[in-house]
């Protein structure tokens, strides 16, 4: 009879881990369905977190989980605390219309559970080519944000592969408008002095580069 304590120790973790294998293996696919390969996720509706813990597939991404139960919040605080995730992955108690982001912030929304975010409201949030997913909806992705005509992409040093360093883009002014929040980018100087600083603009994100002579 000494063998039954360990069968039901191994039943029991079993029993404990299904649950966060299954939402592992739906975040996985929530990712390969919308294309995402990092930024920030949103989590709406996180439950006791065992899918917000799986949105984060890696270094490339920051999740954030909503939830307007304050238990739920508790629950899912300990889960990804339990996984060594939490800072990569938080969440917080949300009760409003307005999702807490600024605009052209979020790569991806995904909403579960109750009530809904308004479309007008994800668009203001979601970054150009962000995407949000309704798992409660058999068709899945929901909605995907154009890119606007009023932002150009910086995919080169000098703008293009033509070294014009001047871009179609009625969006960004001196002070560089990124993802809703100004920055300055480096010292203000030019190429031909000793440093300077680049700012790049691509698919939805921001990014910098120095050279030094």
């Amino acid at each position: 009879m000494k063998p039954l304590p360990i069968l039901l120790s191994l039943s029991l973790s079993v029993w404990w881990l299904t649950p966060i294998a299954s939402a592992a293996s739906d975040a996985q696919q929530i990712l390969r369905e919308t294309g995402v390969k990092g930024g920030l996720v949103i989590h709406v509706n996180c439950g006791d977190g065992q899918l917000t813990a799986g949105l984060c597939a890696g270094d490339a991404y920051l999740v954030h989980g909503l939830d307007a139960d304050v238990k739920n919040i508790g629950a899912a605080r300990r889960h990804i605390q339990s996984l060594g995730l939490y800072g990569k992955v938080s969440v917080e108690q949300w009760n409003s219309d307005r999702l807490p982001y600024a605009d052209n912030l979020v790569n991806l929304i995904v909403t579960s559970g109750e009530g809904r975010v308004a479309r007008d409201e994800m668009l203001r949030v979601l970054a150009p080519n962000g995407v949000a997913l309704d798992t409660r909806d058999p068709s899945r992705v929901t909605l995907r944000k154009p890119w606007p005509k009023e932002i150009d992409e910086w995919t080169h040093h000098l703008h293009d592969a033509g070294g014009n360093a001047v871009a179609r883009d009625s969006v960004v002014g001196p002070l560089n408008i990124c993802n809703g929040r100004t920055v300055r980018c480096g010292p203000a100087v030019t190429a031909g002095r000793r440093a300077s600083a680049r700012w790049f603009r691509r698919a939805g994100g921001c990014f910098t580069s120095a050279t030094r002579r």
